[in-house]
């Protein structure tokens, strides 16, 4: 898989998606704020994970 596949899959696609969740929920569900603080938990977990799997992958 080369750089811009993996850029594409693994960074830009996951912030739409919670991004647009995220979006989604505030305006339509008109949710509370353990909402949002869960999906940016998520992310930050999701990033974490990716960053720890991109320093394994260049050694």
């Amino acid at each position: 898989m080369n750089n811009k596949k993996f850029k594409t899959f693994f960074i830009h696609m996951p912030i739409s998606w919670i991004f647009g969740t995220l979006i989604w929920g505030i305006f339509v569900k008109n949710s509370d704020i353990y909402f949002i603080a869960e999906y940016l938990s998520m992310l930050s977990i999701y990033y974490l994970g990716l960053s720890i799997y991109s320093q394994k992958n260049k050694n």
